[in-house]
């Protein structure tokens, strides 16, 4: 699968054309049109001289990047150069511009440089896709129009297939090739590699962000590693400071389970001041985290308590040596130990 795309930084400016109601003389319907006008007085003095992405695509174009469809529909073979000016907007648009309003037949008046202003009926809205600071889930306004009624020279070609990106590569520059010979590709890259290249996409800062989420994992291992470290030689030295006591416990007839609840008893009193210690700076940091996750919320519950069961499990494996140490002491050994 493929589809065509070009881009072009437009001028949007106009308002929704919301079907008001039908000609009455009564008051009521007089007053609902006022209303209406009103709305779109407001409207479009909040979208003049608004800045917005407006991308021509092939009607496949959704369909290979996957995006979902929330509203309406999008392009088919039928919206052609002749055909009436249609457009399909993501959600970031909706927000932004339409917040209140029924996106579904909102009319916007287009104005590129050097070209007529179009006045163009939005027909869909889709899902937030690729357009604008994806790492930070900063989407952009993005108003998408059918390539067939905005050619554009400059052309970005995206297949999605199951073979290898080779065997993609040789498909499409024969594809080119047979279509016309004259025409000059740029690149061939996967759409993961052209972040590093497209502004449109990803910038050098996002990369690096890139980077520190893709090492994350491996810091948090090694976090968990040390933690259980310390944690073990922390109770192995209690143990060992305590031996006199374990001794005189179980010399007056404590059981092996109640040493070993002693020990576990003082390993997760630890665990669960550290645990505390940690929700309290967890929460504190929410906002500075806000603007560095990206999908998930800075306070995910299910994340959390998997985090604590993992770290719960780790503590009890840690505290397990120094237990059955404990329990092996010998009594006339530590009677005597001073």
């Amino acid at each position: 699968m493929a589809s065509a795309r070009g881009s072009r930084a437009c001028w949007l400016v106009g308002c929704p054309c919301v079907g008001g109601a039908a000609p009455s003389c009564r008051d009521e319907d007089a007053r609902h049109r006022r209303r209406e006008d009103e709305a779109r007085r407001g409207f479009l003095e909040r979208l003049s001289a608004q800045h917005v992405q407006v991308i021509a695509v092939a009607p496949e174009y959704f369909r290979v990047l996957e995006a979902s469809t929330t509203a309406g529909r999008t392009f088919t073979s039928d919206d052609r150069a002749t055909s009436s000016r249609v457009a399909v907007v993501n959600q970031a648009f909706v927000e932004k511009f339409l917040p209140d309003a029924q996106p579904i037949g909102a009319r916007v008046r287009v104005a590129a440089p050097r070209q007529p202003r179009e006045l163009r009926q939005v027909i869909g809205v889709v899902s937030n896709i690729l357009e604008g600071d994806a790492i930070r889930q900063q989407f952009k306004p993005v108003l998408y129009v059918p390539f067939a009624q905005s050619p554009v020279p400059l052309v970005h070609v995206l297949a999605r297939a199951r073979v290898s990106t080779d065997q993609v590569a040789r498909a499409l520059r024969a594809d080119i090739e047979r279509l016309d010979s004259d025409i000059a590709i740029e690149a061939l890259m996967t759409l993961k590699a052209s972040f590093a290249f497209d502004g449109d996409y990803m910038d050098l800062d996002h990369m690096e962000l890139g980077k520190g989420a893709a090492a994350a994992p491996t810091f948090a291992v090694v976090a968990l590693v040390l933690a259980a470290i310390g944690l073990y030689a922390v109770i192995a030295h209690s143990v060992s400071q305590r031996t006199q006591e374990i001794g005189v416990r179980i010399a007056i007839g404590a059981a092996a389970r109640d040493i070993r609840a002693l020990v576990f008893r003082d390993g997760m009193t630890l665990v669960a001041l550290g645990i505390v210690a940690g929700l309290a700076a967890s929460l504190a940091s929410n906002r500075l985290l806000q603007s560095q996750l990206v999908g998930v919320s800075p306070f995910d519950p299910v994340t959390i308590i998997g985090a604590l069961l993992l770290l719960t499990i780790v503590a009890l494996m840690a505290c397990g040596v120094p237990a059955r140490r404990a329990i092996r002491v010998n009594t006339v050994v530590a009677l005597r130990q001073e």
